[in-house]
């Protein structure tokens, strides 16, 4: 795990977009801070359903974590054989 921001950046390039999901919403502060960008599914807030423009991105987001997801598994079942 790194602790630090230093050792953070020695991984991230500026400019590179953090995938999270809605259980790191903590962090976006200080990737924003550090010039990441950050990409989120969306949350309604008290409102019954998301804007077309918020629900396409947040569709967008969920497809692209599915895939890192996915590729995370496979290469642990790799290590697993």
């Amino acid at each position: 795990m790194l602790n630090n921001e230093q050792e953070l950046m020695a991984w991230l390039r500026d400019d590179d977009v953090l995938v999270l999901d809605r259980g790191l919403r903590d962090v976006i502060n200080v990737a924003l801070r550090l010039g990441l960008k950050v990409a989120m599914p969306g949350f309604l807030h008290k409102e019954k359903q998301l804007s077309a423009k918020k629900a396409n991105r947040t569709c967008f987001v969920t497809k692209t974590r599915w895939v890192i997801e996915s590729g995370e598994f496979a290469v642990a079942s790799i290590d697993n054989i």
